[in-house]
């Protein structure tokens, strides 16, 4: 009889070390897929044999008990410590080779997990703070420059055009006021030349 172990089915079923760095990404497919198959063939296997020894020991329990004590004590023994040591290893292996996997899936699980966020939020403020500056140093930029072109520019006007209807209403104004001085003077002056000879050439 062959004693199905875990050595056999690792080596016929579980994925080498190069195809599990060849094949990253199916990591998680093949473990599942190894511990589905390893565990029903291994559980096919326990209680094929589990009841076979078991019937097997129960017929030489009725076969030599009565004929020789001998063979019953020593198959009780021997199928007594073969299942001993047999569960023995079985848990030892089951529950190392489990938190064994269990310790290398959470870890690689929590680290690609943080490694991503990390890098996620390390180039989602990164790209935040930059786009965050770019646009208020262009902003506060484009508004002082406006607001400066457009404060210089009024002014510019402003004083252009004070200033301008400022000696275009003095300029008028001094030129009618003159035109008439002038006007009226010339006016009187004749006016008064005119009686004045007037009134010397009459009287005289």
């Amino acid at each position: 009889m062959k004693i199905i172990t875990f050595g056999s089915l690792q080596n016929t079923t579980e994925p080498s070390c190069y195809q599990f760095y060849r094949n990253k990404k199916y990591y998680y497919y093949y473990y599942f897929y190894y511990y589905y198959y390893y565990y029903y063939y291994y559980y096919y296997y326990y209680y094929y044999y589990y009841y076979y020894y078991y019937y097997y020991c129960y017929f030489y329990y009725y076969c030599y008990y009565y004929n020789n004590n001998y063979y019953f004590y020593y198959y009780f023994y021997y199928y007594f410590f073969y299942y001993y040591y047999y569960y023995y290893y079985y848990y030892y292996y089951y529950y190392y080779y489990y938190y064994y996997y269990y310790y290398y899936f959470y870890y690689y699980y929590y680290y690609y997990y943080y490694y991503y966020y990390y890098y996620y939020y390390y180039y989602y403020y990164y790209y935040y703070y930059y786009f965050y500056y770019y646009y208020y140093y262009y902003y506060y930029y484009y508004y002082y420059y406006y607001y400066y072109y457009y404060y210089y520019y009024f002014y510019y006007y402003y004083y252009y055009y004070y200033y301008y209807y400022y000696y275009y209403y003095y300029y008028y104004y001094y030129y009618y006021y003159y035109y008439y001085y002038f006007y009226y003077y010339y006016y009187y002056y004749y006016y008064c030349y005119y009686y004045y000879y007037y009134y010397y050439y009459y009287y005289e």
